[in-house]
């Protein structure tokens, strides 16, 4: 009897030992769900909610972006390099849709021309010489984010600028690498900029 009791004990100690030590793992694991709902317990991203904002609707879905990566970014603002003699600007940025960051949407703009006189600034499709526009989608599937980059069909109208902050609107599509499209309409965006003097070689 006293062997049967010992082993009962060891059955129940090993139990209880188990469900606390995974109760942390499985609780995650139902919180943490990639954007189709399903359940991701390999991977867990931090993000942290700021005044900046992006919105579109995406395939028909509305959709707004507000959190950064809380481990790449120390500030809440976005980065806006500029040459010495205000010709050739750049910016990016990346916002979440959530706190786990598992929809996410960027805009880059790579050597354009903003400034205070060249407001609204027109962004039209195609590949202009010298210059570069990108949007990105970027959807956790499970452990993993499949992106979306955009196809040639990709507006982007800067309507206002100032020394801190910069707005505008954008459209397009976006494909993967499966040849996938998504459609990104009504697209609006808002973030604080900190401007940076282009170091030119």
């Amino acid at each position: 009897m006293k062997k049967y009791y010992s082993f009962l004990f060891i059955l129940v100690s090993a139990y209880l030992l188990f469900s606390c030590g995974s109760g942390s793992d499985s609780g995650r694991s139902d919180k943490n769900t990639d954007v189709y709902g399903e359940a991701d317990s390999l991977s867990y991203h931090q993000g942290r909610k700021t005044d900046n904002l992006a919105r579109a609707v995406i395939n028909g879905r509305k959709v707004e972006f507000k959190y950064i990566d809380a481990a790449l970014t120390i500030e809440n603002v976005i980065p806006f390099t500029q040459s010495k003699d205000g010709r050739f600007t750049s910016f990016s940025f990346e916002l979440g849709s959530d706190e786990k960051l598992r929809e996410k949407i960027g805009i880059m703009l790579i050597n354009h021309n903003i400034t205070a006189d060249n407001i609204p600034y027109q962004i039209m499709p195609g590949k202009q010489e010298g210059k570069q526009a990108k949007l990105d989608l970027n959807i956790q599937k499970s452990s993993i984010f499949i992106s979306y980059n955009n196809t040639d069909n990709f507006t982007c109208s800067i309507t206002a600028f100032s020394d801190d902050e910069i707005e505008g609107n954008f459209f397009g599509e976006v494909r993967n690498a499966g040849g996938r499209i998504i459609k990104v309409e009504d697209g609006y965006f808002k973030v604080k900029i900190k401007k940076v003097e282009m170091k030119l070689q």
